[in-house]
Parts: C-alpha cells; structure tokens; sequence
C-alpha cells in the first residue's frame, strides 16, 4: 500500500519501537552491569593512553625544539647560552632532566649553572649509538620516567644530542583518580537506569530480531551492494553500473549511482588530459582565487620556486616576488581584478636559489563559480635568456665588440649631442680622425690575432688620454674618431691631438713582441668649418690623409683646398675600374744580369698604369687604391696572364734562358687554389714552369705559416721557382727560412742604397749574403744605382743584379728588341749592358 519506502519503514519502526523498547531494555539488563564496567576500564585505558601520549608527544616537542635551538651553542661550545635555554626547561613540571652530550657521548650541559654532570659520559650506550649514528629520536620508559634522546646535527654532521627525562609520577596519579570516577559514575549510571532496563529489555529482543531480518533483506542488502560497486568506481573500474527493477528511494539510488558513474567517468578523462596538457607545458602556470592566494601549480612553477617559497597552494602570490616589488605586484593584481582584462607585463620573481629573474607575466582573469569568486590563471615565463640576447643586440648596435667603444651610429648620435650643447654654450668643437700608421703591415704579417690586441691597446690609450667629456668612436678598421667638446680657442685641440699621439707612440706589448705605432689624425672644428655631422667626418677624414701623404706621424687641421685631393682619387678609383677592361695597364720589364758574365738571365715585370689624365703612373701612385679597392687581386691575375704570354714569345725568339719574375701581393698569394691557378696559366700560355719565378714579400711570409709552407710545397711541385722580395726589412728568422721552399733572395733596395759609403750597411748585406749562400739560395741584390755597388756585387760574388746601373724599366718593345739583338749581352769590358 505504502510505495514510499521512508513512509513504510517509518510505520513499521513506530510501531516496532513502541512494542520492542520495553522488552529490549530488559534483555539487556544483565549485560549492562558488564557493559558499565567494560565502559569504566575502557575509558581507565584509553585515558592513560591519552595522558602517556601526550607525555611523549610533549617531551619530543621540547626536546625537538632544544635540538634546534642547541646547534649553534653546541657548535661553539657555548656553556652560557646553553644554560640560558636549558634553564628554562628544568623547572617545567614533570622535566626531571635535560642532559647535551657532544659526539662522543660526553655531557656537556645539564641545565645547571655549576654543570656537575660536565664530562660524565652518557649511561646509555644503547641509544646514544643509535642517535650518534644519525638516528631518531629514541623514546624509552622504565615505568617510572620517561627517556627521551636526539641528535643535535648541521645538514649530516652530528654535533651531538640531548636527552630527557619525564617524570611519570604524576601520570599515574592521574589516571588512579580518573579510575575511580569512571567507576563511581558506573555504579550511579547503573542505580538509575536498572530499573528501566529490566523492564523493556526481555520484551525488545524478539521485536528487534524480527525488525533486523526485514532491514536486511529490504534496505541493508541493495545499499551494501551499492556501496561494493562504489568501492570499484573509486578505484577507477568506471565499466560499474547499478541497476534493479525498483521503483522506490532504493531504485531511485541506483539510477543516480550509474549516471554519477557516467559523468564521473567523462569528468575524469577530461581532467587527466587538462592535467597531462598542463604538466607537460614549459612556462609555469598559477592559478590564484581573488585573495590572490595560490589554488593551483603546474610542474614548471613548481620546479621553478621549488625549495624557497615554501609550499605554494595557499601562499599567497606576490610572495613570489621580492619585497620591493611585492607591493606593486599587490596592486597591479587588484587592478586586474577590478578590470576584469587579461595584461601582460614583467616583473622580477625570486627563483629556487633566492636570485632575482626576469619574467613575463600574461595573467588572464576567470569567471566566478559559485560563492568563491573569481580569480585569475597567470602564465610565468623565464625571460633571463631574452633579457640578455637583447642587452647582447643593444651593444652591438652601438658599440664595437672588439675595443667596446662606440660605433658608427652612436658616434653619429653623440657628434649630434655635442654639437647642439656647442651651440647652447658657444664653444667650439674639435672633430678627429686618426688613423694608425703601418698597422695594416702588422696585421698582414703578425696576423689578426694580433691586429686586434693592438687596435684593443689603442683603444685603451684613446680613452685614457681624452679628457672628461670627450668621445673616442671606432669607425672601423684601424680608424678612431674623437669628439673634443669645450673648446675655447681654435688652437686648443692641438693640446688633445698631441696627448693622444704621444700615448699610441709608446711600445706595444704583444704576445712577447714589442711593435710600434704612429698615427695620422685629421681635425675639423665646428661650426668653423662645416655645420652637420656628415660633413665634419668627410672633412676630418680628408685631413687624416693630407696628414699621411705629408709623412705620417703627424696631424693636419681641415682646409677647403684639401677636397680637390679627395675629387682626384675617387677620379683615380672610377679610372682605375675602368682601366683593366680598357687596357690602360701595361707592363714594363726590368732585366736582372749575371755576373760576371753580363748576360741577361731574367726579367721582372713591373706594373705600370697609363692614365689619360696623368700619363704613365707609377705602381707607389695607384697600387695601395687597387688594394683599398679590392682590384688587387684581378690587376694580379691580369699581370701573371701577361707576363706568361710574353716570355712564352721570347722562348719563341730564341731567348729560351729567359726567366721573368712577377710580384704576388698578399691577397693573391693567399689564395687556396694559387697553384693549381698558376698551372692553368702555363698550360694556356705554353710557357714552361721554370721560366717563371714568383716573387712574395717577407710580411707575406709571416701571415699564416702553414698555409705558407702548403703553397709553396706546391709551386715547387709544379717547378715554379718562388723569391722572396725586399729580403732583409722585415722579420724572417734563420730558422724559418730553413723551412721554405724558395730559390731566391732579393735584397731589399733600401740597404744595398747605402753602399758602400756606410759601412754597417755593408756589413749588413754582407752577411745576408753569406746566410742566403748557406741556405743554397740564388742572391739578387736590387737596386744597383752607382758602378761602386755594382764592383760591391761583382766583388761578393752575387748572382744577379738589377738596378739602372744595368738596365731601366724596359717597354715590351725595347725589351724584345735589346733580346734580339744578342742573347748575351756583355760588353767588350766585361760590364753588363747599360740600357738607355
């Protein structure tokens, strides 16, 4: 009649309750007199548990904390400050004792001003070795005392330990009076109560009998059923379903128990795969609730703040951040907050280590669920790397990574600056230019190695010598420019310009060389001369050459004529780019005689530029713009070709002892495939490899000694004879010449020029005639002007020689013809032919 399970069950308990309570109450009054004293000796036991418990618990929180607090006294062997935290504890209630002992077992400290105890060991072999031994802490009880013992220890090393002792006395005297009252409370509960029991408990036992089977069969079985497949589903078995054929509160139950099953299932698979999507990302994630409290951290964050921040679900987010900056970090959140619009910014947050870190915050607020609020999810990312990569891209872009000076484009900045503070203060302005005189010798031949500890050294010289105030810019290459602000007179920069040259004159010390430097400078004054910053560095420049050509070593200050120089070499390039293709370059031919014969036993070609506007020029006039320009190695290419060609003519004409030499530059020796290069040209022009000779400078030589050797291994290999030029004006050692494959050296002009009017130029040639000898080399001296120098060779047995005194410069023609005419040319007294 009742479908609803509640309303049947509530009137078959009424009346079951009505009917059962007094016959219950009867059948249980013989086990209540025992239930009473099993409730007394329960409650005895269980109290004096309690009580025991919270002995020891009490006695481990003191000695836990002494262990603390005893580290450092114990570490020094602070007897004062030990008593001083003993003393306090020794008149606890229920402490007996406190011993320290150091690792050796030895008391130290008893909490006694006297110590009596002091340097008795400790009566507990047993304990003290565990605790020593980094265990613990060691709780025992003899009944009366409670022992309790504890290392004292920094990280793993144990300085020692405590112990102690607990007076139990006092505990059992409390648990005899709580005994008696639990059983004075019995025997009064059970003079109340009998009467009532006796009555009620015979009739109860049936009644509740019957009641318990009807419970069991109708609720008790579907619900422990219910409850099993609820232990699988909170196992992980979500394949449970509940279900029966029941219409009532029971069968209600089951179908909400499968559909919970249901979303419990699709709940947790998307969980997972939130939580997987979440652990696996690189930045850290927060999420924090509107008291900006931590609710939720993803593995980076916590790796990220591990082991300083302490735990983070629940701390509080701005503690993430140093103290300066937690205040603002405070309010930025209420901000957003309040905003409710995600932001991103940076900030500084203290890492695992305590060190500050630059981060990028991108913190986006979440819609309220519920009474809880909002809140925010907050991506963290470590942008250390970024901060760096960008200071790394702000230095290079206005400062020069070798010296740290400023480049380009901040001297062009501050040149600005300067001069609107020279306008504001109506001062002059001294603009710079130097240039370091032979440092292109030094980096061709010691390396760049050791170029740019030079062109570093300079740098430093610069900056020490300028006054406070003033730049001092590299522009590139070996060229600086200095900014001299505050000039009161147009004569004051020469006080600057002197300093500054006096400094880079000193000795340089490289790799245990000492090298010397000059410098040219140039100096232009605003607003004198020009009034924007491009011109002032045009004008300065245009000086710094006008001080080169004037000698080096030296300064010029701007003058207007000095810009016909700078419109005739740009003339000169835009001619010299033309000139190959045009033909311009011809080649002259200078013979090289045999003593003591006069026979002409080679040639060496020389270069010359035939300009429209100035006629026939010198190689001192246009080579070091073809090497400034970059054609030095296509002019090269285009002197081997020709030289080739034409003496594979003279082989043609007879003159088959005829060698010509042709000067390599230093660019075009470093080629890899020189060689190979060489071959090429033979083989087109049909001239054979031991009729051409290569001549290569000293500095050449001292650029790169493997790839060196390696060349000229091969030019050997092919049979090209290689000499080396200007011989005794550079650095080549003794030993290193040893090493070369060369055939010839040519004495440079510049020593053979002195002779023999002064003798140690004498004695100089002398000698390197004498080593060459010795190393089985041929010796060419150069140079030979005067018929004294030409008896100087004769008389030293040189090999060749070559110099006016023989021959000029010839034409092809002049050369061809003087060929023809004889194929030894030596006059009737024995002296080689003079040219005309």
């Amino acid at each position: 009649m009742f479908r609803n399970l509640r309303t049947r069950y509530a009137v078959i308990m009424t009346g079951l309750v009505v009917a059962v309570a007094l016959v219950l109450t009867l059948a249980h009054l013989t086990g209540f007199r025992g239930s009473v004293r099993t409730l007394s000796n329960a409650g005895t036991r269980t109290m004096s548990e309690l009580l025991h418990s919270f002995t020891r618990e009490r006695g481990e929180a003191i000695s836990t904390f002494l262990s603390e607090v005893l580290v450092n006294p114990l570490y020094s062997m602070d007897m004062l400050a030990m008593h001083e935290l003993l003393r306090d504890f020794i008149g606890v209630p229920g402490v007996e004792e406190v011993l320290v002992f150091d690792s050796n077992g030895v008391i130290v400290h008893d909490g006694v001003e006297s110590i009596p105890s002091y340097g008795k060991p400790l009566n507990d072999p047993q304990s003290l070795q565990t605790v020593l031994a980094g265990g613990g802490p060691l709780v025992r009880s003899d009944g009366r005392m409670l022992y309790i013992t504890r290392s004292i220890h920094i990280d793993d090393q144990v300085l020692g330990g405590l112990r102690l002792c607990l007076s139990l006395q006092q505990v059992e005297q409390q648990i005899e009076a709580l005994g008696g009252e639990l059983q004075q409370l019995a025997r009064d509960g059970m003079a109340q109560t009998v009467r009532t029991v006796v009555a009620v408990t015979l009739g109860l036992v049936a009644l509740v009998l019957l009641f318990a089977l009807v419970i069991a069969r109708r609720l008790a079985g579907p619900l422990s059923e219910l409850a099993e497949k609820a232990v699988r589903v909170g196992r992980g078995d979500y394949r449970v379903r509940a279900g029966s054929d029941r219409i009532d509160e029971i069968g209600q139950l089951e179908q909400a128990f499968s559909r919970m099953v249901e979303d419990l299932e699709e709940t947790t698979v998307s969980r997972r795969y939130m939580e997987n999507v979440i652990g696996s990302m690189q930045d850290g994630l927060l999420v924090i609730d509107a008291e900006n409290r931590i609710n939720l951290a993803n593995r980076a964050a916590t790796n990220f703040f591990a082991d300083y921040t302490g735990p983070m679900r629940g701390s509080a987010f701005p503690r993430l951040f140093p103290e300066d900056l937690q205040a603002g970090v405070a309010q930025t959140l209420e901000e957003l907050h309040q905003s409710g619009m995600a932001q991103q910014l940076e900030s500084e947050c203290l890492s695992a280590d305590g060190k500050r870190i630059p981060v990028s915050l991108s913190c986006s607020p979440l819609q309220p669920i519920g009474p809880s609020g909002g809140g925010m999810v907050c991506i963290i990312q470590d942008i250390s790397e970024r901060r760096r990569t960008e200071q790394q891209i702000r230095f290079l872009a206005q400062y020069d990574p070798l010296t740290g000076l400023p480049n380009r484009a901040l001297f062009f900045d501050r040149l600005h600056q300067a001069m609107l503070r020279s306008d504001r203060g109506k001062w002059l302005l001294g603009l710079l230019f130097l240039d370091l005189d032979g440092f292109k010798y030094i980096n061709d031949t010691l390396g760049h190695n050791v170029g740019d500890q030079v062109l570093h050294q300079a740098a430093k010289r610069l900056q020490n010598g300028l006054r406070h105030g003033d730049t001092v810019a590299r522009l590139g290459g070996d060229e600086f420019v200095v900014i001299a602000e505050n000039l009161a007179h147009t004569v004051d920069y020469i006080r600057i310009v002197r300093e500054l040259l006096g400094a880079l004159q000193q000795p340089f010390q490289v790799d245990n060389r000492e090298l010397f430097l000059t410098a040219s400078v140039g100096v232009t004054l605003y607003p004198v001369a020009a009034e924007d910053a491009a011109t002032l560095l045009r004008q300065a420049d245009t000086a710094m050459y006008q001080a080169k050509e004037q000698g080096k070593n030296r300064w010029c200050l701007y003058e207007k004529a000095m810009d016909l120089v700078n419109v005739r070499r740009l003339e000169m390039e835009g001619a010299l780019r033309t000139g190959l293709a045009r033909g311009d370059f011809e080649l002259y031919y200078q013979p090289q005689i045999a003593l003591p014969e006069g026979e002409i036993k080679s040639v060496e070609a020389l270069l010359r530029w035939r300009s429209p506007e100035i006629g026939l020029a010198h190689p001192s006039v246009f080579l070091a713009v073809l090497e400034e320009m970059g054609l030095i190695v296509a002019v090269g290419h285009w002197v081997l070709e020709t030289a080739c060609q034409q003496a594979a003519r003279w082989q043609h004409l007879g003159s088959h002892g005829i060698r010509v030499a042709v000067n390599l530059s230093v660019r075009q020796f470093e080629e890899p495939d020189l060689a190979q290069r060489v071959t090429e040209v033979l083989e087109r022009t049909g001239l054979s490899p031991e009729a051409l000779e290569l001549e290569i400078t000293e500095s050449t030589l001292m650029r790169d000694p493997r790839q060196v050797t390696k060349t000229l291994r091969e030019l050997k290999i092919r049979g090209v004879g290689v000499a080396i030029d200007d011989f005794g004006a550079g650095f080549s050692s003794f030993s290193y010449l040893q090493q070369l494959e060369v055939d010839t050296l040519k004495i440079d002009r510049s020593l053979i020029g002195q002779v023999p009017d002064k003798p140690e130029h004498c004695a100089i040639v002398r000698a390197l005639i004498e080593m060459a000898r010795s190393l089985g080399k041929r010796v060419v001296l150069e140079g030979v002007e005067t018929q004294d120098q030409l008896e100087f060779a004769r008389h030293h047995q040189v090999d060749l020689v070559q110099g006016y005194r023989c021959n000029r410069p010839l034409r092809l023609s002049e050369l061809e013809e003087l060929l023809i005419k004889t194929s030894a040319a030596v006059e009737t007294n024995g002296d080689p032919q003079r040219g005309q």
